[in-house]
């Protein structure tokens, strides 16, 4: 069976979310969808490569948040990766703006966790998730904001699949 994504829909006061299987998450279900509501911002964690039919929907006001701290760890298993190479200072998260690269958009919020000795990797991987929601990520507050101060990174970095 497919895996299945949630999709968070940001309607500013308003909080919708549509659960589709992954192959449904460019389609026409996700489409109709956003015509319907009208967003105001899509936010995403963990789906597959939104692509430019969806974006364009919601006039690329589109958020991830990825599991990882970016640029450094992209792709899949960013939080794995970090440990192997015995770099757990680089376990966080990146909220970043979609594009059509692969956890390479403009950075808005990263999170990192506090590191306590004897922590495993499960539970830096739990902490960073856990950091990523406090303090809150700025988001916008009203419906006139059309975009959010970010940072981009220069440089060679790897993407891990």
């Amino acid at each position: 069976s497919s895996p299945y994504w949630v999709v968070i829909i940001f309607v500013i006061n308003s909080l919708d979310h549509l659960i589709v299987a992954d192959d449904e998450l460019n389609g026409p279900k996700v489409e109709d969808y956003l015509k319907r509501i009208q967003p105001d911002w899509l936010l995403a964690y963990g789906p597959g490569l939104i692509r430019p039919n969806i974006l364009s929907l919601v006039n690329d006001k589109a958020l991830n948040l990825h599991g990882g701290l970016s640029p450094y760890y992209k792709g899949a298993a960013t939080m794995f990766w970090p440990f192997y190479f015995l770099e757990p200072n680089y376990v966080g998260t990146t909220l970043h703006y979609i594009i059509q690269k692969i956890d390479a958009g403009r950075i808005v919020h990263q999170s990192v966790p506090v590191l306590a000795h004897g922590d495993c990797m499960h539970e830096v991987a739990c902490k960073a998730i856990i950091a990523a929601a406090e303090p809150e990520p700025p988001m916008p507050t009203t419906s006139t904001s059309t975009s959010i101060v970010s940072s981009d990174f220069s440089g060679t970095y790897s993407l891990w699949k």
